[in-house]
């Protein structure tokens, strides 16, 4: 009588190596949340190309339309109150005839820059004065036809032996004031009635210098 042991060893070993074949089909297939995980990568790549893309767009169009206006960023209530308390504190450093202003360069820059003076005030003109032996404001810029006013109030001239006065010569001669001494007549008034820039000094203190700048 034959053995039938052989016929049930071939499906055996068909199912042993069906069932090799699953694992290793589950062990190398991703899992499902790899996938969403690489899915949701894929989406955010391509919200942050967009993203970027828009940008690229909004600068070339910036560069094509030079005239569209820039909106700043507005600064936080506090940091905008710090920046005018310190351009207060700077506008009472800026010397007569100046006043703080913006730096094309830059608008949060501040410096002292020319403002045009023209009469007014109680005596009807711009004065400055002579003190400590030096020109008090050494530069101005006025309007045409405006009276600048001298007004000698140096009490130490003639101290050491030095001459009790001072003077405002032009250089050029257009104008002279004379000697100016503390006490009787002690000021000097000259009417620009030319557009230009006038220096002056005074003669017996040749260090002592100013401008004044004539504008329409």
């Amino acid at each position: 009588m034959e053995s039938k042991s052989g016929n049930f060893n071939f499906p055996i070993i068909i199912i042993i190596f069906a069932v090799a074949i699953g694992i290793l089909f589950l062990i190398n297939y991703p899992s499902p949340v790899e996938l969403n995980s690489d899915q949701q990568n894929g989406e955010e790549d391509e919200q942050q190309i967009e993203v970027e893309e828009e940008q690229i767009e909004q600068e070339i169009e910036i560069i094509e339309n030079p005239d569209m206006p820039v909106i700043e960023p507005e600064l936080p209530q506090v940091v905008e109150q710090i920046i005018q308390e310190e351009i207060a504190d700077q506008m009472n450093d800026c010397p007569f005839g100046k006043e703080l202003r913006s730096t094309p360069e830059n608008p949060m820059t501040y410096t002292c820059k020319l403002i045009t003076l023209e009469n007014g005030g109680q005596f009807g003109d711009v004065r400055l004065s002579i003190n400590e032996g030096k020109f008090e404001q050494p530069e101005i810029q006025v309007k045409k036809g405006t009276t600048v006013t001298w007004i000698m109030r140096d009490k130490t001239a003639g101290a050491g032996g030095d001459v009790p006065y001072h003077q405002v010569t032009e250089e050029n001669g257009l104008f002279d004031s004379g000697f100016l001494f503390v006490s009787g007549d002690n000021k000097f008034s000259f009417v620009f009635d030319e557009v230009g820039e006038f220096k002056y000094f005074c003669p017996p203190h040749p260090w002592m210098e100013g401008t004044i700048i004539v504008v329409e």
